[in-house]
């Protein structure tokens, strides 16, 4: 490894305390399909209902209360799980 590696390859070393936090956010906060938000708790945590592929004209109104289903977008058959890498 270079002894002075250019600026912006020092920011994005994976022991960096930045990398670790925006890592530690991504995956608390991501579908779980991902791997991350175990039992949905990030998303409950903010108040993320989860996905919805529709929603009827009631639930649109603010102040609305949404129940959570915790459901990723990838239980729908919209979406697809082949492809992107992530070893699923």
């Amino acid at each position: 490894m270079e002894k002075n590696p250019p600026r912006a390859l020092r920011r994005t070393r994976p022991h960096s305390s930045t990398w670790f936090g925006h890592t530690t956010i991504q995956g608390t906060f991501c579908d779980p399909y991902y791997g991350g938000n175990a039992n949905f708790a990030g998303w409950d945590l903010i108040g993320y209902p989860g996905v919805r592929i529709s929603v009827a004209a009631q639930e649109q109104r603010m102040g609305v209360a949404l129940k959570p289903n915790h459901k990723s977008a990838y239980d729908d058959s919209m979406f697809t799980k082949r492809g992107g890498g992530h070893g699923h």
